[in-house]
């Protein structure tokens, strides 16, 4: 009983996470609402408004959390005081309609305060009780408090960690950064450089391999009809972007083999630099010209002057 009740939670808490992650599909099917209401955030239209904004006036006042005035206010402050005037007047002039032509997205906005007590307080606390015979102190506990304060709290660290420490690697002119433990607690979200590079790209980072558990979900939507018309920034665009404001020390664009040694004998002498991650493999010559082989196949090696049937040393 308390595996499954512990199983029970974390998938509570995973699902909760990745609708925040994932942003609703397009089509706002009533069961991911469902899953944003759980997680007490503000309504879907406040969510959509608020996120317009940041993109068009990101870390400056009229950016609803602007990382300019420190981590606190960027991670949980702005949500405890009142917006700014800035915020305010610039918040009238985002084009909502599509946002209003919508009636899920209308009825949640205008519910919203007893959908998020029914979805995030009674619901998951009575079903813990009756199905799982919890003491329901223990119940209020955990998904009251500890659930609800765990994924706040790893939410809010885009707004904060992934706007001040990191390396940006697509555009080195702007605030957000690349963030490996942000990604790590919101399913892929902590690639931040990347999403405000190409903001109409609906993967969270460049890469497949990088903890972006939301654009699998997002793909696997796709195969199953759920979600189309799914835009991202080509090989293209994103090398000419990343050669011209990019800061190239760090740039997943392109895997850097950096060869200290050229004998295939004396792997351990060889450091590899893979989308952004400095690595030195312990690994034989099989091993390392596999792992080359690998990431060329993908076309994570490209611009380096490699043929294009190159396999490894």
């Amino acid at each position: 009983m308390a595996s499954s009740l512990f199983s029970s939670r974390e998938a509570d808490t995973v699902s909760k996470a990745l609708a925040i992650s994932i942003k609703i599909p397009r089509e706002w099917l009533p069961e991911p609402s469902s899953l944003l209401t759980c997680s007490v955030r503000n309504s879907i239209y406040e969510w959509v408004r608020d996120h317009r904004l940041h993109h068009k006036f990101s870390d400056t006042d009229a950016d609803p959390h602007n990382a300019s005035r420190g981590f606190f206010f960027s991670h949980i402050g702005w949500l405890m005081m009142k917006k700014n005037e800035e915020v305010m007047k610039q918040g009238k002039k985002i084009d909502m309609s599509d946002i209003e032509e919508d009636e899920i997205i209308m009825f949640q906005e205008k519910y919203n305060t007893i959908l998020k007590i029914f979805f995030c307080y009674i619901l998951p606390i009575s079903l813990n009780i009756f199905l799982w015979n919890e003491d329901w102190k223990c119940a209020v506990a955990w998904q009251a408090f500890i659930r609800y304060l765990c994924v706040l709290h790893a939410e809010m660290t885009v707004n904060s960690l992934a706007h001040i420490y990191g390396y940006q690697p697509y555009n080195k002119t702007i605030v957000p950064k690349e963030n490996i433990f942000v990604s790590r607690v919101t399913f892929g979200e902590g690639w931040h450089n990347y999403h405000h590079s190409f903001p109409f790209d609906f993967k969270a980072a460049e890469f497949f391999d990088q903890l972006d558990w939301s654009t699998g979900l997002i793909r696997w939507f796709a195969k199953n009809g759920w979600a189309y018309d799914l835009k991202e920034a080509s090989p293209e665009m994103v090398n000419a972007m990343t050669k011209r404001l990019g800061d190239i020390d760090h740039s997943p664009s392109r895997v850097q083999i950096i060869v200290h040694n050229f004998r295939v004998a004396s792997p351990g002498e060889r450091d590899v630099i893979i989308s952004g991650l400095y690595l030195k493999p312990a690994l034989n010559s099989n091993s390392f010209s596999g792992l080359v082989r690998c990431y060329t196949e993908f076309g994570y090696i490209r611009d380096l002057g490699y043929p294009s049937d190159f396999r490894g040393y």
